[in-house]
C-alpha cells in the first residue's frame, strides 16, 4: 500500500511540474511590426538634380512556435518600403553597370519584399522581459515601375534582434531590428505587438 501511495505522489508531482513548465512556454504565437526601413538598391552616379531616396516605412507580419523559454521558431512575410529616384530631362543614375536617362521629369520606384524563416534565441530576464537574436533564411523580390529595368529575385541570409516585455498573458510587445541580404542590404526598425495563443 505504501508503494503505491508513492507512486500516486510521484505521479501528482510530475503532473503538477509539467503544467508549470507548459505555463512557461508561449507555444504558439503571431505578430505585427510597423517601422523605418532603408533598402540599398545599388543605384550610383546620379547627375544633374536626381536624387536618390531609400528610406521609407515598412512592416512585417510573423507567425511562430515557442518551444521553451529560451527557442522559438518563426516564419515571416516582410514589406521593406519602396526606394524612389527622381529626375528630370536629362539627368542620370548608373544600376546594375547600365545608365539611364530621364527623357523628361520622372520617378522611378523600387520596392521590396521578403518571406523566410528563422530561429530565435532568447534571454529572459524576470518573468516578462527578454532580449533575443534571430537568424534565418528568406526569399526576396525587388520589383520597379519602369519598363526599362527588369525587376529580380533572389535569397539570402536574415538577420535580426531585439526585446521584448510581456503587456499580459496573451499581448507582448516588442521592438526589432532586422536585417535582410538582397543584391545589397535592407534593414527595418520596427515597432510589434504579439498575440500569444
Amino acid at each position: 500500500m505504501k508503494q503505491w501511495n508513492k507512486a500516486v505522489l510521484i505521479a501528482m508531482t510530475a503532473a503538477t511540474l509539467s503544467s508549470a513548465n507548459a505555463t512557461l512556454d508561449k507555444g504558439w504565437y503571431i505578430a505585427a511590426n510597423l517601422g523605418s526601413t532603408d533598402v540599398e538598391i545599388g543605384v550610383s552616379n546620379l547627375t544633374g538634380t536626381a536624387r536618390l531616396d531609400e528610406s521609407s516605412f515598412g512592416g512585417k507580419l510573423l507567425m511562430g512556435y515557442e518551444f521553451k523559454p529560451y527557442l522559438a521558431m518563426e516564419g515571416f512575410i516582410a514589406s521593406l518600403g519602396t526606394a524612389t529616384i527622381e529626375g528630370t530631362t536629362g539627368d542620370t543614375f548608373q544600376y546594375q553597370n547600365t545608365t539611364y536617362v530621364f527623357g523628361s521629369f520622372g520617378e522611378a520606384e523600387f520596392s521590396t519584399g521578403s518571406i523566410g524563416v528563422a530561429a530565435k534565441l532568447m534571454l529572459p530576464l524576470g518573468d516578462s522581459f527578454r532580449f533575443y537574436g534571430k537568424a534565418g533564411v528568406q526569399a526576396w523580390a525587388l520589383t520597379n515601375n519602369t519598363t526599362a529595368i527588369d525587376d529580380e529575385t533572389g535569397g539570402g541570409t536574415y538577420l535580426g534582434g531585439g526585446m521584448s516585455v510581456d503587456l499580459t498573458d496573451t499581448l507582448t510587445l516588442s521592438i526589432d531590428y532586422d536585417e535582410y541580404e538582397l543584391e545589397e542590404t535592407a534593414s527595418m526598425t520596427s515597432l510589434g505587438l504579439q498575440y500569444n495563443f
